[in-house]
């Protein structure tokens, strides 16, 4: 993964990079830099500890020290701050496919306390620990308005207002762009008046299908493909 931070922020100009934390990865568990890390610290082999051990999660959660480390390189040699972004859960949330984020090797609390992060964009509720966090350590906090067991929606952005996010982030805009309902309300999600009054606004959109595009047939959902990469 650094490597690859390093290669793609050298080869294009990027503002920064933001890792995507919310599926796992497992990518720290007992490959030989945690090995070497817990054993000149702490004189053990990590294989041989409680898997929990608070020792161990900290060093797994130290390769964000290492990828702030590769950004600023990069960086000064580009005569710019390249920032570190990442989407996260909430702290006392599993993460899809996995266990809560401090156990996948996530501590976004102590990368945040530390300055390792220029912003965050956390799923499902609204973390009241990051958000306090972020304001105090001058990172900036964005909300994905929905997920999980909460309905993605003008009401649940509205709720999460309330709650004090002030920027929101989108996941999955390939839906919203096929599904004009959808993308009426996604699209104003900045406009806190109007999420708090959605239905008294006017913002029903005509759907006009596309169904052939140089003689394809695109009516049986192909048109995804164009936002998703296929």
């Amino acid at each position: 993964m650094l490597d690859m931070i390093r290669e793609s922020t050298t080869l294009l100009d990027a503002d920064g990079v933001n890792l995507c934390l919310t599926r796992g990865p497992h990518l720290l568990w007992y490959e030989q830099p945690i090995l070497d890390t817990f054993r000149a610290k702490y004189g053990e082999d990590a294989r041989q500890v409680d898997p929990q051990d608070p020792r161990l999660l900290e060093v797994r959660a130290g390769f964000m020290r290492l990828a702030r480390q590769v950004l600023d390189e990069v960086g000064s040699q580009k005569g710019k701050r390249l920032e570190l972004s990442i989407w996260a859960w909430p702290h006392y949330q599993p993460v899809w496919l996995g266990q809560k984020p401090l156990e996948e090797g996530f501590d976004t609390k102590a990368w945040i306390k530390e300055g390792l992060l220029d912003s965050l964009v956390c799923k499902r509720d609204v973390d009241q620990e990051y958000l306090k966090l972020c304001k105090a350590h001058n990172c900036t906090y964005y909300q994905y308005p929905g997920g999980g067991a909460l309905e993605e929606c003008p009401e649940t952005t509205s709720k999460m207002y309330k709650e004090g996010a002030t920027y929101f982030a989108d996941w999955n805009t390939d839906f919203a762009h096929i599904h004009p309902e959808t993308w009426a309300w996604q699209s104003r999600v900045g406009h806190r008046q109007e999420m708090e009054n959605w239905d008294a606004q006017p913002h029903k959109i005509p759907f006009i299908g596309l169904r052939k595009v140089d003689g394809v047939n695109v009516s049986i959902e192909l048109e995804r493909t164009v936002y998703s990469g296929g």
